[in-house]
């Protein structure tokens, strides 16, 4: 009869036990969980701000990369869309997109032209080459705020 009150008191007593062990693991496993999340996303927002500064360098680089850098920029936009707030998408649209749809029409004017215009349509890609590597300067500071990992 003693060796049941014992077992009785025993798992009365380890019951609370074992019921915060298993909340202190669930709270252990949320958190993880939502660090894995923001990990995921900074991941994310760091692709797209990684691959946009390649594609400006590509074209500082070289005149106009073979692949059109036009399409390249879409598909960076269409990923970025999803990861970044409206006005850091507009401003990436106004600053580097809009200048590299121009350096694309640029590019087929100036295979057609004559000397002079060819030039000219030159000179002009010339200035959207630096003006996008201007951007890239102010770039860093428009996407720093996303690409941080924020603890709570």
């Amino acid at each position: 009869m003693a060796e049941q009150s014992i077992v009785t008191l025993l798992s009365a007593a380890l019951t609370p036990v074992i019921a915060v062990g298993a909340a202190t693991v669930a709270y252990l496993n949320m958190r993880t969980a939502k660090h894995k999340i923001k990990i995921d996303l900074f991941e994310k927002r760091l692709k797209v701000y990684n691959n946009l500064k390649d594609l400006i360098d590509s074209l500082y680089v070289n005149v106009l990369p073979e692949d059109d850098p036009y399409l390249k920029y879409i598909d960076i936009a269409k990923e970025a869309q999803w990861l970044y707030d409206k006005p850091t998408i507009e401003w990436m649209d106004t600053n580097i997109g809009l200048k590299i749809r121009d350096m694309s029409i640029k590019h087929g004017e100036a295979e057609v032209a004559e000397d002079e215009a060819k030039r000219r349509v030159r000179g002009e890609m010339r200035e959207l080459r630096t003006s996008l590597v201007q951007a890239e300067y102010t770039m860093r500071d428009v996407f720093s705020p996303f690409l941080k990992i924020h603890e709570q």
